[in-house]
């Protein structure tokens, strides 16, 4: 009697070990046709989509980058990095600390130990340059 139970018991996992391997089977079948579909769909985005899920590849030929302070700035623009070349570097760190640093006058003032206006003066005549290079350019 006991061999008996034995031999049902052990029939009874060898059915549930046989359904959970076609169970785990099934279902990892499912997962792989959905990642795959995703997979697939992201390649469909369109190109401003792709960028905000990372998925656009860019390598540092593509930028020229400036080193401002402790900041390493990279501008993607060939003319525009051409133009901020030709500027003082007074001129240039006050242009790329606020516009791609996003650093207001009173942060890059404390940056540099100066006045907040002296940082104004600097940007406006930089961008005054800046906006002449551009336009003799075109």
């Amino acid at each position: 009697m006991q061999s008996n139970i034995t031999l049902i018991s052990s029939y009874r996992l060898y059915v549930l070990y046989g359904l959970f391997i076609y169970l785990f089977s099934a279902f990892s079948e499912v997962i792989n046709k959905y990642f795959r579909y995703e997979i697939f769909r992201l390649y469909e985005l369109p190109e401003m989509k792709q960028i905000e899920h990372g998925m656009n590849d860019e390598y540092s030929c593509d930028f020229v980058s400036f080193q401002v302070m402790h900041f390493v700035i990279y501008v993607a623009d060939e003319e525009l990095s051409t133009a901020l070349k030709e500027l003082t570097e007074k001129q240039r760190n006050a242009i790329l600390l606020r516009f791609f640093q996003g650093m207001n006058d009173r942060e890059i003032s404390k940056l540099y130990h100066v006045s907040r206006s002296a940082i104004n003066s600097r940007r406006d005549r930089g961008l005054r340059k800046l906006q002449k290079l551009l336009n003799e350019r075109e």
